[in-house]
């Protein structure tokens, strides 16, 4: 027969190791029939002391509620990524305004966006190859202040085609010889979206981004 020291002994080291682990190996049911196991192994002539007893069973219940928790916030969870995932699909067909500097070109066109912190008188955007090269600078007008954003056909600054590949730009604003703060950002239609490896993608034609990128969906097109 089972001394009472030794079940008990067992019975605080599981409670101890679940209770430092991130995952619950153990469920409540498996330490209910162990605390009846611990009953029926008693020694007649020495019974548990009725302090020691119920000191187990609030542990017992404490475990329960604490496994309880960790099952309401899985769910939670699993809930919260449903909604995220259906808010991003939402997004599919939308056309959206990304914070980048950097994109890829494809042949086609890009909408080149910058939001600034006042009213610009002149500004320009110089666009760089995937070697830093610069290959083609914008000179813009006057601009308000937010977001403006300004089509790039793809060509250098003698007008010839560039090839695809990557590409960055830098937008330069001033309100006569003051700098001014900008944010740069791009324009693009998500055509798809990528759910795997824990992150989710949108696919657009300037390259793939993430959702926390995205700073403003608008149904209408391009």
């Amino acid at each position: 027969m089972s001394s009472i020291s030794d079940v008990t002994s067992t019975t605080s080291a599981i409670t101890s190791t679940t209770s430092s682990t991130s995952s619950v190996s153990l469920d409540k049911d498996d330490f209910l029939t162990l605390l009846v196991a611990q009953l029926e192994n008693q020694d007649p002539l020495n019974p548990q002391d009725g302090s020691e007893y119920v000191a187990q069973l609030a542990q017992f219940s404490a475990l329960e509620q604490a496994i309880t928790t960790n099952e309401s916030l899985e769910t939670l969870t699993d809930l919260a990524q449903d909604m995220s995932n259906s808010t991003t699909l939402n997004m599919l067909g939308q056309t959206v305004t990304i914070e980048t500097s950097t994109f890829e070109f494809d042949g086609g066109s890009v909408d080149l966006g910058f939001n600034l912190s006042e009213t610009a008188s002149d500004a320009s955007i110089n666009i760089f190859d995937e070697d830093d090269s610069l290959v083609c600078t914008l000179s813009l007008d006057a601009f308000s202040s937010g977001e403006n954003f300004v089509t790039w056909n793809g060509t250098d600054s003698d007008g010839n085609a560039l090839g695809a590949g990557e590409y960055s730009f830098q937008v330069v604003a001033k309100n006569e010889d003051e700098v001014l703060d900008i944010t740069e950002m791009i324009r693009e239609k998500v055509s798809g979206i990528d759910l795997n490896d824990g992150e989710t993608l949108l696919i657009t034609s300037a390259g793939n981004f993430t959702t926390d990128q995205v700073t403003k969906i608008s149904q209408s097109s391009q």
